[in-house]
């Protein structure tokens, strides 16, 4: 795909125009839509695509796309999120700093949530990013890093509720709040137990996800009695449907029943309030 680049300025700051042939429609400027024939809604069928870039940024390829402008929606395709249809990103280089790949999802843009993929949270879809800087106050020496006993949390789930408790992570993530899940942080060749018991000590709370397709599981039970016997108030209930709470539902390994230790706290209730307040909640308890 040709890139012509001329130079200009925006007021006072130096800028790149760059531009480039509609990755969307392939350079058609239309697009087919059912039996229809549609301009391209990217290029609006002009297919010349023209961006202002400042100084200090570069235009790289979109990585979510690929660089192709569109992803796959069901049946159908859809401009992608991250690039809008343009293939391309506009990626900040801070002076004095190398353009580097994000960490989080290995530069590919993209994380799993669930059996689906989405842009990566920390790079937006770009895969690149770049250091993050803070600020000392004048009494200030150094940054202070918040440790992972102090401020993380180990998320115990069932499998049924894996993808919930994926989305769970990322957002809890979005809020600078370290987590430990099993399916995403493993490290192969650890024996299993071992490994979930270190992690789950090490946390700062223990985020319980209680749902009656879960808590029939001996995996999570197994977590939450060994938790209980070691220190019952890290524990925080996290309930994505109210069946597990009804006095006909059985929370038990063994002899031992689990349930009167769940109920006698107030749980983040993920089941009647909207995501984001029920996660806001939860996020305050943790910090």
């Amino acid at each position: 795909m040709p890139l012509l680049v001329r130079t200009g300025f925006t007021g006072s700051k130096a800028m790149a125009i760059i531009s480039f042939e509609c990755p969307y429609c392939n350079r058609t400027g239309s697009v087919t839509s059912g039996i229809f024939m549609n301009p391209c809604p990217v290029c609006g069928g002009v297919v010349n695509i023209e961006v202002d870039v400042p100084e200090g940024s570069i235009l790289v390829d979109c990585r979510y796309c690929h660089g192709s402008g569109r992803v796959l929606a069901g049946f159908f395709t859809n401009p992608c999120p991250t690039c809008k249809g343009y293939g391309k990103n506009q990626v900040d280089v801070p002076s004095n700093s190398n353009l580097v790949n994000c960490k989080y999802c290995n530069g590919s843009g993209s994380v799993l949530s669930g059996i689906f993929s989405e842009p990566c949270s920390v790079c937006h879809g770009t895969g690149f990013s770049t250091p993050k800087r803070l600020s000392l106050t004048k009494d200030s020496k150094a940054p202070i890093q918040p440790s992972r006993k102090t401020n993380s949390c180990f998320i115990c789930y069932g499998e049924p509720d894996k993808a919930f408790a994926d989305k769970l992570r990322i957002a809890l993530n979005n809020k600078e709040i370290p987590t430990w899940m099993y399916s995403m942080d493993y490290t192969p060749g650890r024996r299993t137990w071992k490994e979930i018991i270190d992690n789950r000590r090490a946390s700062h709370k223990v985020l319980v996800i209680c749902s009656t397709a879960s808590l029939s599981r001996d995996g999570i039970l197994k977590e939450i009695e060994q938790q209980i016997d070691e220190n019952p108030d890290k524990i925080i209930p996290v309930s994505i449907d109210l069946g597990w709470t009804e006095s006909t539902f059985i929370i038990k390994r063994g002899a031992t029943d689990l349930k009167p230790f769940l109920l006698e706290r107030n749980y983040a209730d993920f089941a009647t309030e909207s995501f984001n307040e029920a996660l806001d909640r939860l996020a305050k308890a943790i910090k």
